[in-house]
């Protein structure tokens, strides 16, 4: 190559820097992608619990109506907790995917159960059921499927059979009145918090 050929090689990769160079990979982690949905799910699992807890303080400044808008709204942010789960590399196959499937319908339901109750004023009771038993048959595969995933930390790998047995012994308080009810929904999305937190540690 003639020393002209190379002054001009050299004049066009000063001018255009770039040029010839390959576009740069997408450096998006699969742990990055997961971060807006569990931003989602915590700020889901934080409105359900402090409504919740809200409910019972004596001469809260929010109403009944907006309690239940945000109650509502949080279940439905919930379910980026299971997308985030479902993002994840949790083992299991087809059996863990319906599992995570069953858990976000369950938490759509109670989203879908609170508005109902409110715009028109019904019982709501059978919604909670069903949504309370679809998530317990979905949690199961799922927290069987997490425990099994090397990749998780410990406490992810535990997590979601903490959610699943506080669900099935806080269940009975569900269909009670008043304030132990309300403060057996405020663990349950405690509960929630905790897995949502610690859904991005993931070795």
């Amino acid at each position: 190559m003639s020393g002209h050929e190379l002054q001009a090689r050299e004049l066009a990769r000063r001018n255009h820097p770039t040029s010839g160079l390959p576009a740069p990979p997408n450096t998006t982690s699969p742990l990055s992608r997961r971060s807006g949905v569990v931003r989602a799910g915590i700020a889901g699992a934080l409105g359900y619990a402090s409504a919740a807890l809200a409910t019972v303080v004596p001469q809260s400044l929010a109403g009944p109506a907006l309690l239940s808008i945000v109650s509502a709204v949080s279940a439905v942010l919930l379910i980026g907790v299971v997308a985030g789960l479902g993002r994840s590399a949790i083992r299991g196959g087809r059996l863990a995917r319906a599992g995570l499937w069953l858990t976000g319908v369950s938490w759509a339901m109670v989203g879908i159960a609170e508005v109902v109750s409110l715009v028109r004023g019904e019982d709501t009771a059978v919604l909670y059921v069903v949504a309370t038993l679809l998530h317990i048959v979905g949690m199961v595969p799922v927290a069987i499927a997490a425990a099994l995933t090397a990749t998780f930390s410990a406490p992810l790998r535990v997590w979601p059979l903490v959610c699943l047995l506080y669900l099935i012994l806080a269940t009975p308080a569900f269909g009670q009145q008043g304030t132990v009810a309300e403060l057996a929904l405020a663990g349950w999305g405690t509960a929630w918090l905790v897995l949502a937190v610690l859904l991005p540690r993931t070795r």
